[in-house]
């Protein structure tokens, strides 16, 4: 198509079907009834006869046309064979020949484990338009402005194309369609990595597009919940995105594939990428000890440095960070309990975390004093870090004054004891209370403190 497209360009659907596309009927400007005559000759005299050892010359062209004639329908070889007047053994053979000599190939149903009966008979499409609209007897594009085979020649050409974009680019065939026996249909199902992709063929080249262009594709959807990517290719050449899917210009079709090639790449590329899910222990004993310990201390630590210490100091701040894997992210938000959700999902699922020995977790709040205006001698500075560290069978805790650790606030937890405290919450406040006010009285000199 694309290179159709450079040798004339703007071509109507009509021109595209009559035309087709062998390179010798464009690279020497031959007319196409003609070119398609002499090479299904040639094709007979060579192929047909001395290859593939076919006696009866004329009721095989009469096989040939006949399938032409039922292009895009279910095969069946039994009714194709009794109109063409051989056996149904016959008629296999010949239909081999077809598809040995890369004129005719088959177009496998759609499989599924679903609750529908799917039909099991593969549908028959010529490699080339041109010489299927040839064998009907199309002698002239604008013939085929009114005649009833022109939706199916129209969907031989998509099909095609489709199959023509795989090849060229040394793949095997990944196209399929959907049928089941109410006669609900997909005309062409095309595998991707994020899914099935869905395509819809209308002939219809008029810059309306009909809202129920995309009601088969809907029922087959709720059917199929595979299929991510609904798809209608038609013979207009206006490109539209809707809720329902995507409307794709048939002169647009194997730009399109390449994008949906593209996103494929793209998220092969991101899966491999990905860090593995945590384990469900590990998010587990991560709420626990947030739930337990992080944020009772957090809040019952602030609560009585607000009825103390805080009026000694000119400022008062804090603030909590997240490290995974040596990466540090500072908030003063990141612990509080409407945000904890968000930075689980963030700083610890999203980065695929986990409790070993090798990438330790560790959240720490600071309590920050700016500023002792209190009696004394001059002006100094405090800061309480809690710090929890979380590793592969333990978590700990440390308690800093100005990146001191205090040590009788040390404390070491197995993850199977995970429920006991680490030594109870007011023993912890009360001896962090006591350390802060020795500092204070240290640092100021004052008996009045205490």
């Amino acid at each position: 198509m694309a290179e159709r497209e450079r040798i004339k360009p703007s071509q109507s659907v009509d021109e595209l079907l009559y035309d087709g596309f062998y390179p010798r009927v464009h690279d020497q400007t031959l007319e196409p009834r003609q070119a398609y005559a002499d090479y299904f000759a040639t094709y007979v005299e060579r192929d047909v006869r001395q290859v593939g050892e076919v006696r009866n010359v004329s009721s095989f062209q009469r096989f040939v046309r006949l399938r032409a004639g039922r292009v895009g329908q279910l095969l069946n070889l039994s009714s194709l064979g009794a109109d063409a007047g051989v056996t149904h053994v016959t008629a296999r053979h010949w239909l081999s020949l077809l598809e040995a000599s890369y004129i005719a190939f088959r177009l496998p149903p759609f499989h599924a484990n679903i609750r529908k009966r799917l039909v099991k008979t593969p549908k028959l499409y010529f490699y080339d338009v041109g010489l299927a609209a040839h064998l009907i007897g199309i002698e002239y594009a604008e013939q085929l402005a009114s005649h009833p085979l022109r939706g199916a020649l129209f969907e031989n050409m998509i099909v095609v194309e489709c199959l023509k974009y795989r090849f060229n680019r040394g793949r095997r065939s990944n196209l399929s369609f959907y049928r089941d026996s109410r006669g609900l249909e997909c005309e062409l199902l095309l595998e991707a990595a994020a899914g099935t992709v869905a395509i819809e063929v209308k002939v219809k080249s008029g810059m309306t597009i009909a809202s129920d262009y995309f009601a088969s594709l809907n029922r087959i959807v709720e059917l199929i919940p595979s299929i991510p990517k609904k798809v209608v290719v038609y013979g207009g050449t206006e490109r539209q995105s809707r809720s329902a899917g995507e409307i794709v210009p048939f002169a647009e079709l194997q730009r399109f594939i390449a994008r949906i090639e593209s996103e494929r790449k793209a998220a092969a590329f991101v899966r491999k990428k990905i860090k593995a899910k945590p384990h469900v222990s590990d998010v587990q004993t991560l709420d626990a000890v947030y739930r337990r310990e992080i944020r009772p201390t957090i809040d019952e630590l602030d609560s009585s440095f607000k009825r103390s210490v805080t009026m000694l100091f000119r400022r008062t701040s804090s603030a909590s960070y997240v490290v995974v894997d040596g990466e540090d992210t500072k908030s003063s938000g990141l612990l509080r309990p409407r945000q904890w959700e968000r930075t689980k999902q963030l700083y610890f699922l999203a980065r695929g975390f986990s409790l070993s020995n090798q990438h330790r977790v560790e959240i720490r709040h600071d309590f920050k004093f700016v500023g002792y205006t209190g009696k004394g001698n001059g002006s100094f500075n405090l800061l309480i870090s809690v710090a929890w560290s979380l590793g592969a069978s333990e978590y700990r805790r440390v308690v800093s004054l100005n990146g001191a650790p205090i040590p009788q606030l040390k404390a070491c937890v197995q993850r199977a004891d995970g429920e006991r405290r680490y030594g109870g919450l007011d023993d912890t406040v009360a001896k962090v209370l006591e350390t802060v006010i020795g500092e204070i009285s240290h640092r100021s000199d004052s008996r009045s403190v205490g």
